[in-house]
């Protein structure tokens, strides 16, 4: 489970199309600059130009003994499985697509219709991914959330 700190900003009421949900923040941080190598390392220099933005979310409200109130910290969770899977209909599949369009075209007409062909392809890849990925979300959060133990103490949380 890839896991991430995040804090609860609101408890939104359930309504009649969905249940009680949780409003949170998480810090948006870059991957890089966690090494020992950055303070050298062009790409962290990068990453510090644009800050750490919070990203807000609305999750379900976890099944939790306690459920959370606002100013509570929470743990985010997802499974690799699930990430690796919706990378995959993001990124490999447009470029998969984008790649026998341009094949095709190679075989049919040459050049005049490879370009074309791997443009549609990369469009319908793009079209097919997003599809993909909206037709799982109806299936269940793909993001999980469970209550921190230790509420009132979240020194522990790197933040």
């Amino acid at each position: 489970m890839i896991e991430q700190p995040a804090r609860v900003l609101q408890v939104l009421p359930a309504t009649s199309s969905q249940p009680e949900r949780l409003r949170i923040e998480v810090a948006r941080r870059s991957a890089c600059g966690g090494c020992a190598h950055a303070s050298g390392c062009g790409t962290a220099a990068l990453a510090g130009l644009f800050g750490e933005r919070a990203l807000r979310l609305e999750l379900p409200m976890p099944e939790a003994t306690k459920p959370p109130g606002p100013g509570d910290d929470i743990q985010l969770g997802i499974a690799p499985q699930a990430l690796l899977g919706a990378a995959a209909l993001a990124y490999v599949l447009p470029v998969l697509l984008m790649l026998l369009g341009a094949g095709l075209g190679e075989h049919l007409a040459g050049d005049a219709l490879s370009v074309p062909l791997a443009a549609l392809g990369l469009g319908a890849g793009l079209a097919l991914g997003g599809l993909l990925i909206r037709a799982r979300k109806g299936a269940g959060p793909l993001i999980s959330a469970s209550v921190l133990l230790a509420r009132a103490d979240s020194s522990h949380i790197k933040r």
